[in-house]
């Protein structure tokens, strides 16, 4: 079984590496402080959109990978 990934802890770990503060993300991000610590903590799902913008900040990239599902499980990609 794969483990879904904790999106909020990997751009808090990101941020934090990049040694910005929540306002300087969401300055940068176009976001408030607010929504990227919601983000963070767990509390708000983010859009696609949101997360490219948050990434783009880090000076990372948002990659999408769509796995065909076969008898309910997914395919080794």
């Amino acid at each position: 079984m794969t483990k879904t990934p904790n999106i909020g802890r990997a751009i808090k770990d990101a941020r934090t590496r990049a040694d910005k503060t929540l306002e300087q993300l969401g300055y940068e991000a176009y976001l408030t402080a607010a929504t990227i610590s919601r983000i963070e903590s767990g509390k708000h799902s983010p859009t696609l959109r949101t997360l490219e913008k948050i990434a783009k900040a880090l000076g990372f990239v948002v990659v999408v990978r769509i796995v065909r599902k076969k008898n309910g499980k997914r395919n080794k990609a």
